[in-house]
């Protein structure tokens, strides 16, 4: 369902130089669809697209910074969630383009498989979550960060633009990153990587 957006930024800018850590499922590579079509239809006044090296879904985000978090706790979480999604395949993924709150989104499926690696994720690392999770986890790929209000027939407009479905993404990794906004966008160094196989 088509809907408006309000500012991503307007209440969820961090401060200067702040980092948090995050569990992020990178693609594997960057859907040739991403480049040729979508990145130039977003290319519109209000949004802030995504460049394609920073395309991510978002786990789940944790409480501290890398430089603040305690490095033995840091690594025992790695380790517990390595062992959590011991099992765990690649996914290959199929996504719908959507509006979603503050951002345009490519809507993952199977919903199922990602459930899974949350469902993994969350408990192996319970004590440095940011806040309590209430929400169904719904995974996506952010593609266009809103950076003003959008009505419900300007978003309208631009899914009904021709960009029809993602045929398919693969993500094969799991991801420990240190997480800044820079640019209107979300930027990271890698802290641990878990290969699923």
């Amino acid at each position: 369902m088509t809907s408006g957006l309000v500012s991503h930024w307007e209440h969820g800018t961090w401060a200067t130089g702040e980092t948090r850590l995050h569990w992020y499922l990178l693609p594997s590579s960057v859907p040739a669809d991403y480049v040729s079509g979508v990145f130039p239809l977003l290319d519109i006044p209000g949004l802030d697209v995504v460049p394609a090296e920073w395309l991510h879904c978002t786990v789940v985000a944790l409480r501290p910074s890398l430089a603040t978090a305690d490095r033995n706790a840091v690594d025992h979480m790695v380790d517990s969630v390595r062992s959590a999604v011991a099992g765990i395949g690649a996914i290959t993924a199929s996504a719908t383009l959507q509006a979603h709150h503050s951002a345009v989104v490519w809507a993952l499926e199977p919903v199922e498989e990602f459930g899974s690696v949350f469902n993994a994720v969350v408990p192996a690392c319970r004590p440095m979550i940011r806040t309590d999770i209430t929400r169904t986890y719904q995974p996506h790929l952010t593609v266009g960060y809103s950076n003003r209000h959008h009505s419900e027939a300007s978003m309208a407009a631009l899914l009904g633009g021709g960009v029809g479905a993602l045929e398919t993404v693969d993500f094969s990794a799991l991801l420990l990153l240190d997480v800044r906004q820079q640019d209107h966008c979300y930027q990271w160094d890698v802290v641990s990587e878990i290969r699923l196989s």
